[in-house]
């Protein structure tokens, strides 16, 4: 009876019966899934690469963002950023799924707050504004 419950305690430092597990949770690829494998898996010995010359369009992507921002206003730019972050938060929960910690409420939930939050903050920030226009010493 030892050995038994010994074996499943360290089932999972066994790599075969992991990779068995990994395997039977994974579904299966779609064709676009496949297409995609087909063309990336080539670069999987770039990816070091790649990842940091995803910098250059993420820093020239935000102040693009900035720019244009500022060219619309204070509602431009908060609209800009608004919608900069809620589609970093939208693909986020898109590619990890039902993770620990997108998988406690409801999508349609966590846009709602995290748009109340926005506004929140942009009251804030046009309440700083107001407050800088007036002298008050």
């Amino acid at each position: 009876m030892t050995k038994d419950s010994e074996r499943k305690h360290h089932r999972f430092y066994d790599v075969e019966e992991f990779r068995r597990a990994h395997l039977a949770a994974l579904k299966p690829a779609g064709r676009l899934e496949k297409l995609l494998g087909r063309v990336t898996d080539p670069l999987d010995s770039f990816q070091g690469i790649i990842i940091v010359m995803m910098a250059l369009p993420i820093v020239f992507g935000a102040v693009a963002a900035v720019t244009i921002g500022i060219s619309y206003g204070p509602l431009g730019f908060l609209g800009i950023f608004g919608l900069l972050i809620g589609g970093i938060a939208f693909f986020a929960e898109r590619r990890v799924g039902q993770s620990m910690q997108f998988g406690e409420y409801k999508l349609f939930r966590r846009m709602l707050a995290q748009m109340l939050a926005f506004l929140i903050l942009g009251g804030i920030i046009f309440g700083l504004i107001l407050l800088s226009r007036f002298k008050l010493f």
